[in-house]
């Protein structure tokens, strides 16, 4: 109840227009080259769930803003 409350006050609504995402990938491409590297060069010392949730998160930014 609190939630739609504190978002009727402050106006959101789901009829929003979308975020332009460029500014977000420009500055996460450096980060995830580096994270994408990390993992590649550790990978015999990286515990399985570190690798697993990095690919997944170097795969999802990868295929979000298409490089």
């Amino acid at each position: 109840m609190r939630w739609i409350a504190l978002s009727a006050a402050l106006g959101m609504s789901a009829c929003t227009t979308p975020v332009e995402t460029s500014g977000l990938c420009d500055g996460l491409q450096r980060p995830v080259a580096a994270l994408r590297a990390a993992l590649a060069r550790e990978a015999s010392i990286t515990p399985h769930s570190v690798g697993e949730a990095g690919t997944d998160v170097v795969l999802a930014s990868e295929a979000g803003c298409a490089w």
